[in-house]
């Protein structure tokens, strides 16, 4: 009976035309049907879950909520208002995307403003118990959100044999931004994938998805295959990782255009029986490595790698590679992707007036569903900070605490009790690049978690969240330390957690 009464609000805001489609190219394709199309608006600021039907003038506020008013299958649209989609405003994680439904922020600006945070249990038929944020789903469309799971080794985006759209996203401080694996065939496409402690996406399984001009930047793997993956990877620009692009186990992924620059270690990786095709004499890779650190390409594995029409530096490229057809280097070269490049006008046309400041919502929505670029900016974290997330701006950086300093007692790599350290992590479910050279002990913590208290009953608030939190003084200032780190990333991930809760929390680099 409850679904009947749902089905009944929704059909008081039922919008129908022409439907639209999406090919591989993320173009529009008109529907020769004339399905109706629903759209269910979300607020998690003036929504109410209890009395919203999902139209204009009463939104519901979380999108567990919109999800659980359409069916499977439906030609529909979620449409989310600016805010922070999290526990707190409703959410039941992980968000469990449905087949042919489409869940919509603010595409021009990569989902800035529409920020969904958390993370929550998943069995995965292969993988086990993971923590994400979002599940996938067959012919679902992501589009125009920024995603967070703050919960250790947590995963943003979870794809596993199913083979959505994403598009136009901000996958960010999580752990693994997304992972890929089974028989997906997804599309990712401009999305921006920046500051994911382990890995941008992670691809396993047989999974071949379409991963094309996206943004990975200031992660520890940009993009990791492994297993028997066969993905295509075209366009994207991996810049500023540790590594590039990480190739192991039976994997095979097809390399073109892309700009692999600026990462610490290595560009491309291989490992075990890893075997990216780097081009052909009729295909060329078209593929730039440039100012990488170590290696342009280290090949560690068994295989022998040609690479042909690839712009590189021959004395980085260590093991066996084979080079044919190379264009000239150029380092001061530009590499022009197309989420630097400047945004092309988008039809626009009023669906329903959305406004999410006002009870009337005014708001004109792109019809569109063209996968836009747009131009973007970010800005480095400088390593001591204080971060403060609102629902307006998750990335505000505020001046450091003056009252909490590096001189408290120092740490060291057997902690005292109450003071963590984190386990070493692996880059994807059962996945570990190379076992052979793995250190079997944990990494000496380099980054602290501290927060100045301003009464005594933040002591106890703190503790309901991080039980083996200890308080100690500094300079007459009462701090309560969190723990310590190897990994910047779960600092990262203890500063938010804490941040939900309405604390500010600095994060110190240490040498033990």
């Amino acid at each position: 009976m409850g679904i009947f009464k749902d089905s009944l609000k929704l059909a008081s805001f039922v919008v129908i035309f022409v439907g639209i489609s999406i090919d591989r190219s993320g173009a529009a394709n008109a529907q020769t049907d004339s399905e109706p199309q629903i759209i269910v608006y979300v607020s998690p600021n003036i929504g109410n879950d209890r009395t919203g039907d999902g139209s204009t003038q009463a939104p519901v506020r979380s999108i567990s909520r919109a999800l659980n008013l359409i069916r499977d299958g439906s030609n529909a649209i979620v449409q989310l208002a600016q805010g922070t989609y999290n526990v707190s405003s409703g959410e039941t994680f992980p968000l469990r995307l449905k087949s042919g439904v489409v869940l919509r922020g603010n595409e021009s600006q990569r989902g800035s403003g529409i920020t969904i945070v958390g993370g929550g249990d998943y069995t995965s038929p292969v993988f086990a118990s993971q923590n994400i944020a979002i599940l996938g789903a067959d012919r679902a469309e992501l589009r125009g959100v920024t995603i967070t799971n703050p919960n250790l080794n947590g995963y943003g985006l979870w794809l596993e044999s199913t083979s959505p759209i994403i598009a136009n996203n901000t996958l960010t401080s999580s752990n693994h931004g997304a992972f890929i694996a089974g028989n997906s065939t997804a599309l990712i496409s401009k999305n921006i994938f920046t500051a994911n402690g382990i890995s941008g996406i992670s691809i396993a399984g047989a999974a071949s998805p379409e991963v094309r001009d996206n943004l990975f930047q200031r992660t520890g793997f940009g993009i990791n295959v492994d297993q028997d993956a066969t993905p295509s990877l075209s366009g994207n620009l991996i810049s500023g990782n540790q590594d590039g692009i990480i190739v192991q186990a039976n994997a095979k992924p097809l390399l073109r255009g892309n700009s692999i620059e600026n990462n610490s270690r290595n560009g491309l990786m291989i490992i075990a029986n890893g075997f990216p095709d780097l081009g052909s004499p009729s295909d060329l890779g078209t593929n730039t490595f440039r100012r990488n650190q170590l290696s342009d390409i280290q090949n560690t594995g068994n295989n022998s790698i040609v690479s042909v029409g690839n712009q590189l530096t021959p004395e980085k490229v260590s093991g066996n590679v084979q080079l044919a057809n190379q264009p000239n280097v150029n380092s001061n070269s530009i590499f022009k992707s197309p989420l630097l490049s400047p945004p092309s006008s988008i039809s626009q046309k009023t669906i329903n007036t959305f406004n999410p400041n006002s009870n009337n919502f005014s708001k004109t929505l792109a019809r569109s569903r063209d996968l836009t670029p747009i131009t973007y900016k970010i800005i480095p974290v400088p390593n001591s900070v204080v971060v403060k997330f609102t629902s307006e701006a998750s990335n505000n950086v505020i001046p450091a605490n003056p009252f909490v300093v590096s001189d408290l007692p120092p740490v060291v790599l057997k902690p005292p009790t109450g003071e963590p350290v984190n386990q070493p992590i692996i880059i994807a479910p059962s996945t570990i690049i190379n076992p052979a050279n793995r250190s079997l002990n944990p990494s000496p913590p380099r980054y602290r978690v501290i927060v100045p208290l301003t009464s005594k009953s933040s002591i106890t608030q703190i503790r309901q969240i991080f039980p083996n939190a200890f308080p100690s003084r500094h300079q007459g200032r009462q701090v309560v330390q969190i723990g310590a780190f190897s990994d910047r990333s779960i600092a990262l991930a203890q500063v938010r957690k804490l941040s939900q809760s309405g604390f500010l929390a600095n994060i110190e680099d240490l040498n033990p």
